[in-house]
């Protein structure tokens, strides 16, 4: 459902025009990791792939710092909390249409939402890498939407007034 096999197709055709881009799958792969790799082996592309498994605590930290771009196209994600995380670290994100999070990030122009076709992802990519004016927007709205829409204050604000509705 995370769509692994997209992001290493977009990687794959990415990787011809920017000779620079280094691609780092983290979380667990639920079993899809065994495709993206036959994919980044037939295109002699996994010296530029880091795949990390799980990351938590400061090593998912600053793997969010490091990045340019958060990927997440999912066919299926009800929410999109990794998302949600990227974008309070500043990092600009890509999704799918099916994350929950997407309207919230389309509506704030934190990101973009790009079709399901690795075509379409590796030039939204592109796009983001080569306009860092672009990208820092993004990254800045994102951050902005995090704090305010998504901070601990407000989600309990929003629990308490939904809850009063059942008093």
């Amino acid at each position: 459902k995370k769509r692994l096999d997209l992001v290493a197709h977009a990687f794959s055709l990415l990787a011809q025009r920017m000779a620079d881009i280094h691609l780092v799958i983290a979380g667990p792969d639920d079993g899809a990791g065994v495709q993206a790799r036959q994919i980044l082996r037939q295109a002699d592309l996994l010296n530029r792939v880091s795949f990390t498994g799980l990351l938590s605590g400061q090593e998912k930290w600053s793997a969010f710092r490091d990045s340019n771009v958060f990927l997440l196209p999912s066919e299926d994600e009800n929410f999109g909390v990794a998302a949600l995380e990227a974008m309070a670290m500043g990092v600009p994100v890509l999704l799918s249409s099916h994350v929950g999070l997407a309207d919230w990030v389309v509506k704030a122009q934190a990101g973009q939402v790009v079709q399901q076709d690795p075509s379409a992802w590796a030039s939204a990519i592109e796009a983001l890498l080569r306009d860092p004016t672009k990208s820092k927007a993004m990254a800045e709205a994102g951050r902005r939407l995090a704090e305010t829409e998504f901070s601990t204050d407000r989600i309990t604000e929003a629990m308490q007034q939904a809850y009063a509705k059942f008093i």
